[in-house]
């Protein structure tokens, strides 16, 4: 069974930029990421923070609070949409690819 958590992506003097919802070694992974997200890492360094969830569920939601909560706060998150979206473990076919 996997374990879904969120993680917050912050620079390394602790504002975050960016959140997201994974399983695995996905808060880690930083070679898919967008130009804007490898800029800003290079740019100001990265502390992950994960936040371990109950559910797959239950870590959408958590995503989508804490995105709304960071905004509301002022904080310029390179998250294009509100959160609680995605498929896990989707991999697009040769075709698509």
């Amino acid at each position: 069974m996997k374990s879904f958590y969120t993680y917050l992506h912050c620079t390394a003097s602790g504002a975050p930029f960016y959140v997201g919802k994974g399983t695995g070694r996905r808060s880690h992974k930083l070679a898919s990421r967008s130009k804007h997200h490898k800029n800003t890492v290079a740019k100001h360094g990265l502390r992950i923070f994960v936040f371990p969830c109950l559910s797959e569920e239950q870590a959408f939601a958590d995503e989508k609070q804490q995105i709304d909560q960071l905004r509301h706060e002022g904080h310029a998150l390179l998250n294009l949409t509100d959160g609680g979206e995605g498929l896990s473990g989707f991999k697009p076919s040769l075709a698509s690819r």
